[in-house]
């Protein structure tokens, strides 16, 4: 799963970056399809 991740919020576009994630494990009320 990619998220972008906020790094410096006064660069704006610049201070933001593409990152893999792990995926999040499901949450007890999700519906896992």
């Amino acid at each position: 799963m990619k998220a972008i991740v906020v790094t410096d919020q006064s660069a704006g576009a610049a201070g933001m970056k593409l990152v893999e994630r792990p995926e999040p494990r499901a949450a007890i009320n999700d519906v896992v399809v």
